[in-house]
């Protein structure tokens, strides 16, 4: 019995990361607004009362943001833990930090999703998923975020950023696009985000 009821945890679990992982795509594409119950279930190949059991799509949506804030917070802990003391730590942190969110476009996309007043009736995911991370990472950079202007903009420009690139790419001159996912376009988009922190803080 035993036995079979991890079995049945572990199918349990799967299915729930197979619902996660097609709304997450949903979500980034068309926004919260623009997916469906009837969509996620039919993208994660599961029936809809298995969506409605993870939570619906509300319940999904806040389960991705939240496992989204929790991955950020380790990902600040394990810098900090990795980054030499006598390092130059807003570059080393801001560099560490390319290296994670160019692996998490499309949860990038979801916030983009959110700046264009998605899921508007939900007036507190920023107090719950992104205000913990922008503590966390004033505390391992010695900012104020509450006061320090200068730490205000350095976040919010490198969030800017990096949902744009997230969602848009980099844009060429004959008007083709180079897609975040391109290795080309996360090499120059590194290399653009390495100058523009020099030039908002210099030695």
């Amino acid at each position: 019995m035993e036995a079979h009821n991890e079995a049945r945890a572990r199918g349990e679990e799967t299915g729930r990361d197979q619902i996660y992982a097609a709304a997450l795509r949903l979500f980034a594409r068309l926004g919260y607004d623009g997916t469906t119950t009837e969509m996620i279930a039919s993208a994660a190949g599961v029936d809809r009362g298995e969506v409605m059991a993870a939570g619906g799509r509300t319940g999904v949506y806040r389960g991705l943001l939240e496992r989204f804030s929790q991955e950020q917070c380790r990902m600040l802990e394990r810098v900090a833990a990795q980054i030499a003391p006598d390092a130059d730590w807003r570059r080393a942190l801001i560099d560490r930090a390319l290296d994670f969110y160019l692996q998490h476009l499309e949860e990038l996309a979801v916030w983009q999703q959110r700046a264009l007043s998605d899921a508007a009736d939900m007036t507190d995911l920023e107090q719950l998923y992104q205000e913990p991370i922008r503590r966390k990472a004033a505390q391992l950079l010695g900012g104020d975020p509450t006061n320090d202007p200068a730490f205000q903009m350095l976040f919010s420009v490198f969030t800017w950023c990096l949902a744009g690139f997230a969602t848009r790419g980099i844009s060429q001159p004959d008007g083709s696009t180079l897609g975040p996912g391109d290795p080309r376009a996360q090499a120059v988009f590194r290399g653009y985000m390495a100058e523009l922190l020099e030039r908002l803080c210099p030695q």
